[in-house]
């Protein structure tokens, strides 16, 4: 993720340093794709990425972390798919 700061201008109008406002602007921010919040397989993608990464891995720690990783994305997932079949059953209820 790459992060710039930007200055914005203080009330007074004054641009000296110590008077503006430091902003942390996330530039992935502006990349930001709304499919990817309720998408299972954009998650399923992103845990077969951290389990590639753990098979690399030549520090114990790194592997570790990028297995806990895959297992989130995994998580996330089968949530996501959860919910759309919740959401289906809601929105087409069986009619008795």
């Amino acid at each position: 993720m790459q992060t710039s700061l930007k200055p914005i201008a203080g009330k007074s109008g004054d641009r000296s340093p110590r008077n503006l406002p430091v902003v942390l602007v996330n530039r992935a921010a502006k990349e930001y794709d709304p499919s990817m919040n309720d998408d299972p397989i954009q998650y399923r993608k992103r845990a077969d990425a951290e389990r590639a990464t753990a098979e690399t891995a030549t520090l114990p720690n790194l592997r570790i972390r990028a297995l806990r990783s895959a297992e989130r994305w995994e998580e996330m997932a089968m949530r996501a798919e959860r919910v759309k079949v919740l959401a289906a059953e809601r929105n087409n209820p069986k009619s008795a």
